[in-house]
């Protein structure tokens, strides 16, 4: 198969919100081949028309002749879907973004000519910012998946399933950081600047730092020292971020959803 994205016949089956997320991400390239579906065809149509693609009434509508099939579906589901869909996979390249189910729990329930590959997206895929991380069996299927995440940001590989459970730190870590934008945000509308464009500079400073941490390869620390001096302002808060142990507790919290995506892994297995 060539893999380029405009001959991939491509299914997404879920469009909640990582699903309509990376089919947003996937339609900013050209010529992407969609067709989506969604237990609520009302939603996969609404979301096709905005995109430009078309949308199935069932999944095994959307899986029909796909060379690649994404589902975006709850884990709880999963194993009627792939009931559902098992005699349309063939040698399809079928994709899990369903959280805390490992390649054996697919390798069960699909054929054995059906090739099996994991991807952890964050919600920025939707606008070109994000970040994916997935574990792919081949060159080939590899191949594939980076030409169809081209469109979406950044993606790394990983070179072996159990790293799956890392990719936690950009899905899960994006809604830390916009929590820490959203307290920035308030604490200028506090000071009589309107929400709109406190929020706007907040959000200007995540994404100049993260865009520095990118550009220049060094660590954010030693970034940090290029930004604020022992007498500066800036010191002044940073003191109370080292004062709450700021950065402890954002290890503490990416450490837990790592914990827990390991946790689900076993259990699934």
């Amino acid at each position: 198969m060539d893999c380029k994205i405009g001959l991939m016949r491509v299914a997404i089956i879920g469009v909640g919100k990582m699903g309509s997320a990376l089919a947003l991400g996937i339609a900013r390239g050209k010529g992407a081949n969609l067709v989506l579906c969604d237990h609520s065809h009302a939603n996969a149509a609404a979301l096709a028309r905005k995109i430009g693609v078309r949308a199935a009434k069932t999944a095994k509508e959307a899986a029909e002749s796909a060379d690649a099939v994404i589902i975006a579906v709850k884990p709880a589901d999963a194993g009627k879907l792939l009931e559902e869909i098992r005699g349309r996979l063939g040698e399809t390249l079928l994709i899990s973004l369903v959280a805390g189910l490992p390649l054996s729990y697919f390798r069960k329930r699909v054929p054995k000519s059906c090739r099996v590959a994991l991807i952890m997206p964050n919600l920025a895929v939707q606008v070109g910012k994000g970040a994916t991380m997935y574990f792919a069996q081949s060159g080939l299927d590899a191949k594939e998946i980076e030409a169809l995440l081209a469109p979406t940001g950044i993606f790394i590989r990983a070179k072996k399933e159990s790293e799956m459970d890392t990719a936690f730190l950009h899905s899960s870590g994006i809604a830390f950081f916009l929590a820490a934008i959203e307290g920035m945000a308030e604490a200028g509308k506090r000071n009589s600047i309107p929400y709109s464009q406190a929020l706007s500079l907040s959000a200007k400073a995540a994404e100049g730092a993260a865009a520095l941490v990118l550009e220049k390869r060094i660590r954010p620390l030693e970034l940090e020292a290029m930004v604020s001096t022992k007498r500066g302002i800036t010191m002044h808060g940073l003191r109370v971020l080292r004062k709450a142990k700021t950065k402890h507790h954002f290890h503490r919290a990416a450490h837990a959803v790592i914990k827990e995506a390991k946790k689900r892994r076993r259990k699934n297995r």
